[in-house]
């Protein structure tokens, strides 16, 4: 039962939706313990969201974060763990940005890159080319030119929030070996998996600046490329040239070192921008402008260079304008011949167009994720939790235990589905069970409807621990008598044996000769109990407690000791009928012979109703238990009173019972009659030997127990 349970609470969880499991409140309780645990002094709120137009996974704006539950890379995985792997990934880089990243800094970087600004300084060049390269940039950051500043201003974003993540990451990493650690190599993972292979990349007509940008992704977040059938080309070159730096980069404490870096690496790339500049420029340019243009060059034979003091038209005394300078100097560094007023803006719309292009290609995972709150994604509807200091005496990580956590909410998350499920399933199998019976004629008429509880709130959970008190004050007052007989049911063992037949190889090598051992057979006891209790409200109060007490032992003595156990409740609607058709007795299913994970709870939760039909109760529960295979079958009653039921109740009624003990005691069966309330002459009347006084409540269990006991001994 407990494999098909655990079965069906497995097929249930596949049901699950990503929103019922993220936006639970289990789930949003996980997530703020571990926020309190990672996310350090500055956070102070945690929003969980769903938004899946914005392509954003998380947002910090240095008091809050966001996680969006339906980003891009969570819903690539399939399964509700991994996807949970995901966002705890994702929380903890955005912590890793609310803890180490300095976005003030960050914004003057950019802000210094978009003025045309080399910060904290401009790279220093490793050769002449890069000599050339620098002196080329520099033209055109003089210039200010609005196309070169949005490239580098945009690419330099990229590489060091790049660069930036990998640090905080693998610092995050470090601090939080457990889900953390977990969740960020997953999305690692998945997004290095989207980049393709390095031939993929340079088929067709490749863009140098997304290709190589790709490229440097793999490195920096796998440590190496996907260039298994691409041994050697100039792509992987220049990596080579970039890979000690990205490696240091990532590794310093000094945000400064990071952009430094990116400098080099821009400069380093410059050969990529270069070509792209050109291309876009030949686009911007007319048509026919290019034809004639390209014509003339090839038309006119070059002219000699004439000393400028022999140029005609110009004397050497005249100083050139700024914009006659910028043009020499840019010749002079390789830089193209300047555009047209008209030109400028072509190549400034087809530079957005260009970066648009490349930021949606480019992984979005390692993207811009600070927010203005002007720039916020919708969050009209998101979940907010209140994040606080982490207690330093905490016992438990949740970083460490978040697996377990999340297995105990999807658990609960299901765990009501199945149970009722089962619960109707169960008391629709029980009903046509008690449908099919036929019962003795003063019972026959009456309608006879099975209940078994399967779903159980919070407050009805909390009262188990308070029987289960009970019960062990109980086991050890019967200590003695009780263990007993539980371990001579058991499989035993002897050990370091001086004589037998099978040799003890724990003690081969005992120097006594003490090398065997000797196993004894268990002893099943064949028998199977029921206990019926009276769930009247005559029992209310202190009556239908220690009878719940007792059940409870009862209960867990046969389970301890292998025993088949059956426990019901019984009692009628409680209505006046003039005739027994128009009455219902209703029989409360607390524990089958078959053993459920709730048996215990449905024993403690039985509550008074109605009155007690007794003969009904008994030959249901009777029928039951003589269908069992065991020897030995013995039935515990336990009761306050007669019964009371439509035409049924004095004489007639202890006539009925007289005789139904009679014809199970002829079957085989074992009875004993519990008599806890007034009318305990009657009751002694009508079971004779079967008859037990329960003057003082408290001794009920005991009592009951030690009756149970006494019977085993007989029956073995």
């Amino acid at each position: 039962m407990k494999d098909t349970y655990r079965e069906r609470i497995k097929e249930e969880q596949k049901k699950l939706s990503p929103q019922q499991v993220f936006f639970s409140e289990g789930y949003q309780r996980l997530f703020q313990h571990l926020a309190d645990e990672v996310a350090g002094e500055k956070l102070e709120q945690l929003l969980l969201y769903q938004n899946a137009s914005d392509g954003i996974a998380g947002w910090n704006d240095g008091k809050r974060i966001g996680i969006n539950v339906d980003n891009t890379i969570t819903g690539s995985f399939l399964e509700l763990e991994q996807k949970s792997d995901s966002l705890v990934g994702i929380l903890g880089h955005e912590c890793g940005h609310a803890r180490f990243t300095d976005s003030r800094l960050r914004r003057v970087y950019i802000q210094k890159m978009q003025a045309g600004t080399w910060y904290p300084d401009a790279p220093e060049p490793e050769n002449e080319d890069e000599e050339s390269a620098l002196a080329e940039i520099n033209t055109y950051l003089t210039k200010k030119d609005p196309a070169v500043l949005s490239l580098l201003t945009e690419c330099a974003s990229y590489i060091s929030n790049l660069l930036n993540d990998v640090y905080i990451e693998e610092k995050m990493c470090s601090l939080f070996p457990g889900s953390i650690k977990k969740g960020i190599l997953v999305n690692r993972r998945r997004n290095v998996e989207w980049i393709p292979p390095l031939k993929e990349l340079l088929e067709g007509k490749p863009d140098p600046v997304s290709v190589f940008l790709k490229v440097l992704v793999q490195y920096a977040l796998r440590g190496y490329v996907n260039s298994w059938n691409m041994e050697s080309c100039e792509m992987l070159d220049t990596l080579n040239e970039v890979k000690q730096l990205v490696d240091l980069s990532v590794e310093a404490d000094s945000d400064l070192i990071r952009y430094q870096t990116t400098n080099r690496i821009l400069l380093k790339m410059w050969k990529y921008f270069r070509k792209l500049l050109e291309e876009l420029k030949q686009e911007c340019q007319d048509p026919e402008e290019n034809g004639e243009q390209q014509q003339e060059t090839q038309e006119q034979p070059p002219e000699k260079e004439t000393p400028q003091e022999e140029q005609p038209g110009k004397e050497s005394s005249d100083e050139p304008s700024e914009k006659e300078k910028w043009k020499a100097e840019a010749q002079e560094n390789g830089c193209s011949e300047e555009l047209t007023e008209e030109q400028q803006k072509k190549m400034e719309s087809a530079m957005d167009k260009y970066l648009k292009k490349l930021t949606e290609n480019l992984p979005a995972f390692i993207q811009e994720s600070e927010a203005e709150e002007k720039a916020l994604p919708d969050i009209e509807n998101a979940r907010v939790i209140q994040v606080s200091k982490r207690i330093e005496d905490q016992k438990e990580s949740t970083d460490e235990n978040s697996e377990l956590i999340f297995q105990k909410i999807l658990f609960q998350l299901v765990e009501g589905t199945v149970d009722q499920k089962i619960g109707l399933e169960v008391r629709n199998r029980l009903q046509k069970e008690v449908d099919g019976m036929k019962f003795d004629a003063a019972h026959d008429r009456v309608k006879k409807k099975i209940l078994y509880k399967n779903v159980f709130t919070e407050a009805e959970k909390k009262f188990l621990p308070l029987y289960e008190a009970a019960v062990k004050r109980t086991e050890k007052r019967l200590r003695v008598r009780f263990l007993p007989i539980l371990e001579n049911q058991k499989e035993r063992t002897e050990h370091r044996m001086i004589f037998g037949k099978r040799l003890d190889m724990r003690t081969i090598a005992d120097p006594g000769g003490a090398v065997y051992k000797r196993t004894f057979q268990g002893k099943k006891t064949d028998a199977a109990v029921c206990v019926l209790v009276d769930n009247s409200d005559s029992m209310m109060g202190q009556r239908m407690e220690a009878a719940k007490a007792a059940a409870l032992t009862l209960y867990d003595f046969c389970r301890k000791a292998g025993i088949p156990v059956l426990v019901y409740g019984h009692h009628t609607d409680g209505y006046s009928h003039n005739n027994p058709s128009e009455e219902t007795v209703y029989f409360h299913s607390c524990a089958e012979f078959a053993e459920d994970r709730n048996d215990r709870l449905r024993i403690t939760t039985m509550e008074t109703c109605g009155s007690n039909r007794d003969g009904a109760a008994l030959l249901f529960v009777a029928n039951k238990l003589l269908n069992r295979p065991e020897k030995h079958k013995m039935l515990f009653l336990i009761s306050d009173g007669l019964p009371n039921a439509t035409c049924y109740s004095g004489g007639y009624a202890m006539a009925d019972l007289r005789k139904i003990k009679e014809k199970l005691v002829k079957k085989g069966i074992v009875f004993q009659a519990a008599a806890i309330g007034w009318d305990k002459k009657a009751i002694q009347e009508i079971y004779g030997n079967a008859y037990l006084d329960i003057s003082d409540l408290g001794e009920l269990p005991v009592r009951l127990t030690k009756q149970l006991a006494k019977l085993l001994r007989r029956a073995n």
